[in-house]
């Protein structure tokens, strides 16, 4: 007996390939929100500052992410990092052009590693629009993004957006962390994490593991000589 699995999916549950593509890709995107919003809760963890609230936003996660938490703790998180007056909002100050700019990297490693695998990064599991095309992208970089908001919680007084900021950034993909239990540079881990996600969703992989953290035995100045 085929279960119906429509009401998840969206997808006529007779047409069993596609549901079961569908069931990853539902999966996918529960397991890549959740790690970002436990890496942002390790950032703020970090420096000391309350991860309360999303953690309660945390704990009401739910599959395919159908109440958009991920927005609703973005929101908290940037005001318990960067302030209250702090609003996210592309180019309208030093700060948030940074955040762009080291977004940007993330999402132009990820694609590479997409392309290198053999995959088209237009076609996305949450992002969809037909303008985008590094929809995959877009969505296989989400718990990636706290370790630019890592690095730039100590420099969120800028007042321009200089060339050793972005120095800085460029550099951060050389950053020490640990991805599910061992220890890689920022780009090693993004490029095994995207040949795990894309293993995955093609229902190779069985289990889909992502946890995220910064290596402490790394200084921080290590990463941080540059500015």
């Amino acid at each position: 007996m085929t279960p119906n699995l429509t009401a998840f999916t969206g997808v006529d549950s007779q047409n069993l390939p596609d549901v079961m593509v569908s069931v990853q890709f539902i999966l996918a995107i529960g397991e890549i929100v959740a790690a970002k919003i436990q890496n942002q809760m390790n950032v703020l963890r970090i420096y000391g500052l309350p991860t309360d609230e999303i953690e309660k936003d945390f704990l009401e996660l739910e599959l395919n992410d159908a109440s958009n938490r991920e927005a609703t703790t973005a929101r908290k998180y940037f005001t318990e990092l960067f302030g209250k007056d702090f609003k996210r909002r592309e180019g309208s100050n030093a700060l948030n052009a940074a955040l762009n700019y080291g977004y940007s990297i993330l999402l132009s490693a990820v694609n590479r590693k997409i392309t290198m695998d053999g995959n088209r990064t237009y076609m996305g599991v949450h992002h969809s629009s037909e303008h985008n095309p590094f929809n995959l992208g877009s969505d296989l970089m989400e718990p990636f993004r706290p370790f630019v908001d890592y690095w730039l919680y100590d420099h969120k007084n800028i007042k321009e957006f200089t060339s050793d900021i972005k120095y800085g950034l460029v550099e951060l993909l050389s950053l020490r962390i640990i991805y599910n239990g061992d220890r890689m540079i920022l780009g090693n881990a993004i490029n095994q994490y995207v040949h795990d996600c894309l293993r995955y969703l093609d229902g190779n992989l069985f289990e889909m593991d992502i946890e995220l953290g910064v290596d402490y035995e790394v200084p921080n100045d290590a990463i941080d000589d540059n500015v």
